[in-house]
């Protein structure tokens, strides 16, 4: 028997609305009108309330005679799997049950969902190149008995979220499923070894893992791509060694990225079954055209073999990406590795440098520049006098804030941000760019400035005003240190 809740018990959660310094109104518990406007709620937000998570289709009669139509299938791009998504509008017993039911159809229907999939996004994937043993469910309901949440705790097949609507407010709470991806990720200084993979596809067992000798870290000043910490003004590593012994010069940090994807899909340990290799809900790293998942054309890319790979990156993106298309060809990223001069693990803070992402924090009267993540603004402190762009156009600054004005502008009009980042958050309920001069909660921007199409908000003080466009570039997908400003 289920315990029930007085209304002032401290267990349920209460939510309160901040009128002034003093004086607080109580949110209600409004609860949603049915199942169908929380999966309207849910489907229209999948990418902000789940990392990974894009969606598919809703109640989905493709598999076998549709005699079990999950409320929502999804697909989960870090996991290279798809996802059931089931509404429940009260407590049910037997929820649990039924999300397990649909992980095991959606297994004997995989052909099903490979259709699906490739008509939702234009591909052309074979059904083996999807993980199968990655499927799972979630179940999104007011409340779960105590039972289901502890029988959910070590289930990798099953997640439990609470969601509840106070007012104008909804709240999301994970309570049950121990998928591993979902557990406490390791410390940054832990260094995760993967095992070297047993040959699983002939062009890999003849081409990539015949003579491969791994590279060796602490030698001739040769480092694995997985222990490679690239901080600001870092050199270039001057080669880059492959598994089967060549080796290439390396010219720029994104050469990494390019030279590995055109090795793998020249050896056959990647091609269009793997296309498009996804950067999250919207973007891709390599595809069969230079295009992105939403359609729109890779800004700089080179060819990989037949394939496209997507070089809009700043050099620590390059060196994951690298690491992401190497893993997908079931490889050990360790067995690729830079030499350089300098050790690429530690970076030499105290060399010379002329790259202009090694500069020192503008200072009154000196006529110095200054990389934008690298300003530590103080009370006082003069107005830089310029902003450069990556692309070497520079415009003059009349204030702070200026600084976010035109760095918004020139992320527009140059495409890198356009209507599906937005909004583009400064918090839970403020929003520093979106389609309309409105945050989040649905508030009006104080002073807003209209970029191209967009709405900036520039209601912030000039320390605001630095973390916000930083925000803004790397939302973006480039390096803040490639925007100088001028004192």
């Amino acid at each position: 028997m289920v315990k029930r809740q007085r209304p002032g018990d401290m267990t349920v959660v209460r939510l309160f609305d901040v009128l002034d310094q003093s004086a607080l109104a109580e949110l209600p518990d409004s609860g949603f009108r049915n199942e169908a406007h929380m999966q309207k709620l849910v489907e229209a937000n999948i990418e902000m309330l789940f990392s990974g998570l894009t969606f598919l289709t809703r109640e989905f009669r493709g598999m076998g005679e549709g005699e079990l139509r999950p409320d929502t299938i999804a697909f989960d791009t870090a996991r290279n799997s798809f996802a059931a998504l089931e509404y429940k509008n009260r407590q049910n017993m037997e929820a649990v049950d039924q999300a397990r039911t649909y992980v095991d159809f959606m297994r004997r229907h995989k052909g099903d969902l490979a259709m699906l999939y490739n008509d939702q996004r234009a591909a052309s994937r074979k059904s083996d190149s999807f993980d199968w043993k990655e499927i799972y469910a979630i179940i999104m309901a007011p409340d779960f008995t105590k039972y289901q949440i502890s029988g959910a705790g070590k289930d990798d097949k099953v997640e439990l979220y609470k969601i509840r609507m106070y007012d104008h407010v909804i709240m999301m709470e994970r309570v049950g499923g121990g998928h591993p991806q979902t557990l406490a990720a390791p410390k940054p200084t832990q260094r995760v070894h993967r095992p070297k993979p047993q040959k699983n596809a002939e062009s890999a067992a003849t081409d990539a893992s015949k003579g491969t000798k791994p590279v060796q870290n602490d030698i001739d000043g040769y480092v694995g791509l997985p222990d490679i910490r690239y901080e600001k003004g870092q050199s270039v590593p001057k080669t880059l060694t492959f598994p089967d012994g060549n080796h290439i010069i390396l010219k720029s940090w994104t050469s990494i990225l390019a030279n590995v994807a055109d090795w793998l899909v020249g050896k056959k340990c990647l091609d269009e079954s793997h296309c498009p290799v996804p950067i999250g809900p919207k973007n891709a790293i390599l595809n069969t055209r230079p295009v992105h998942q939403n359609g729109k054309q890779f800004r700089h890319s080179a060819k990989a073999g037949h394939l496209y790979v997507y070089l809009n990156v700043s050099p620590a993106h390059a060196i994951s990406h690298a690491i992401n298309l190497i893993n997908m060809a079931g490889l050990n990223p360790n067995d690729f590795g830079v030499s350089s001069d300098v050790p690429l693990a530690a970076p030499n803070h105290g060399a010379a440098t002329d790259d202009v992402r090694r500069i020192e924090t503008v200072q009154s009267g000196t006529g110095k520049r200054a990389a934008l993540s690298d300003i530590r603004y103080e009370k006082g402190q003069n107005l830089p006098k310029s902003l450069t762009f990556p692309d070497g156009t520079r415009v003059h600054l009349k204030a702070w804030t200026g600084v976010l004005a035109n760095v918004a502008d020139w992320l527009v009009t140059k495409d890198y941000l356009d209507e599906l980042h937005c909004p583009v958050p400064r918090g839970p309920k403020n929003a520093i760019l979106n389609t309309q001069p409105v945050h989040q909660n649905g508030k009006p921007f104080v002073r807003p400035k209209r970029v191209d199409y967009l709405y900036v908000e520039m209601n912030v003080d000039p320390k605001s005003a630095m973390l916000c466009s930083i925000k803004l570039i790397e939302t973006a997908e480039l390096d803040p240190s490639g925007f100088v400003v001028h004192h």
